[in-house]
């Protein structure tokens, strides 16, 4: 067994979520950061990757953990986060994880 670490400024144990991504064979992590956006991570070849889900620039901050899924259309996979913002609402941010 092999452990890799990765930094990550989360709010607390309860907002890490995990995904298998069939599109790129790899285990996707979500978490809410301490400033209240969502981040993901990944493994590379080059190592962990991490980067803000800023699909949507003015969607309100996460108040909650994020639910990511994962959808087949056609053969397209996309991957879809859910999330409790902080006014209250649920968010739905979709994205094919291309860029």
């Amino acid at each position: 067994m092999v452990a890799e670490t990765v930094d990550a400024d989360m709010t607390s144990r309860d907002s890490l979520s995990a995904m298998f991504y069939p599109r790129d064979n790899k285990v996707h992590l979500y978490y809410r950061a301490t400033d209240g956006r969502l981040m993901e991570v990944f493994f590379m070849d080059d190592g962990w990757q991490r980067r803000p889900l800023e699909t949507v620039p003015e969607a309100p901050l996460a108040a909650g953990p994020p639910i990511p899924l994962v959808f087949l259309n056609e053969d397209t996979y996309t991957i879809n986060v859910f999330y409790r913002s902080t006014d209250g609402h649920i968010i739905w941010l979709d994205y094919d994880n291309s860029n």
